[in-house]
């Protein structure tokens, strides 16, 4: 039976195929003319888009991201600030609650992950790694491992000091103590030595935070200022708390 082209109604060519210790088989090539060859690009496009898609998907599943921020859409902004951390940078989200900080957050960091592993829409290597949690998260895990004979505090602890990327996520919250002020300048001071980019977010200023910190007698937070302070891009959330704008 011949089969033909659907655009240009060409006969198409057949080839003889055959796998090692199978009956070759009759297979029948594309077309050449540029309706069928602009065709199969955009297959080849979709299938891409797809498994770039689902790739992404496992990725993002597997990092903690919470429900209310799993589908954010990425923007021309969160690219542009995924540039720094592509650089060696990292970004500090400061603002009262509501005001977006940790929804931007994941924007960017979709952004990163993204743009880290495509260039003009050709895969460039493996999805990076990232992981999404609170500082509160970080503090009770460390804590908790203390008790747990499956777990170690360190193997705790670089599930996010060794991460591509990671989000933390209401850095002050909480009572103020000083082991909790040296576990956070632990933190970040493992990511910054080993240049692995960081998005933090705050309710408090540097200057707020080193306040804090200080009426729990904690020396360290002077050195923690000190590398969110050089290493880290800032910038203010102001505006309503979009949450009650919703009710």
């Amino acid at each position: 039976m011949i089969t033909r082209c659907q655009y240009c109604g060409k006969e198409l060519p057949t080839r003889n195929f055959a796998l090692s210790d199978h009956r070759p088989m009759l297979i029948t090539l594309p077309c050449d003319c540029d309706m069928a060859r602009e065709d199969a690009a955009r297959e080849r496009a979709e299938t891409e888009r797809r498994e770039r898609d689902e790739a992404f998907g496992r990725v993002w599943s597997r990092s903690n991201v919470p429900e209310e921020f799993r589908h954010v859409s990425t923007t021309k902004e969160s690219f542009e600030m995924a540039q720094t951390l592509l650089g060696g940078g990292s970004l500090y989200f400061l603002g009262e609650n509501g005001r977006g900080k940790t929804y931007t957050a994941c924007q960017v960091a979709k952004a990163y992950l993204i743009k880290s592993t495509y260039h003009d829409g050709i895969a460039m290597g493996c999805w990076k790694s990232f992981q999404f949690a609170t500082a509160q998260t970080v503090l009770s895990q460390l804590r908790s491992s203390w008790d747990r004979w499956d777990q170690n505090e360190e193997d705790v602890f670089q599930r996010w000091a060794g991460v591509d990327l990671l989000v933390l996520d209401d850095i002050g919250k909480g009572v103020p103590s000083e082991w909790a002020a040296e576990n956070m300048f632990r933190l970040v001071d493992a990511r910054w030595s080993e240049h692995r980019p960081m998005i933090v977010t705050s309710q408090y200023s540097s200057d707020d935070l080193a306040e804090r910190y200080s009426k729990a007698g904690n020396e360290t937070m002077g050195a923690l200022m000190s590398r969110l302070d050089g290493w880290c891009a800032g910038k203010r959330f102001g505006g309503p708390d979009r949450r009650l704008a919703q009710i």
